[in-house]
């Protein structure tokens, strides 16, 4: 009982940890076209 509640709690933190690692490259991506943006502008 106890190791599939584990279990069940160690999907849940790699599902979060995936989330938060999308939401990092989606901002990296963000950032990258900002800088370029700026490149541009400056240009």
């Amino acid at each position: 009982m106890r190791l599939k509640t584990d279990s069940m709690r160690l999907k849940t933190d790699s599902m979060r940890l995936e989330t938060d690692s999308k939401r990092l490259e989606t901002d990296s991506m963000r950032l990258e076209t900002d800088s370029m943006r700026l490149e541009t502008d400056s240009m």
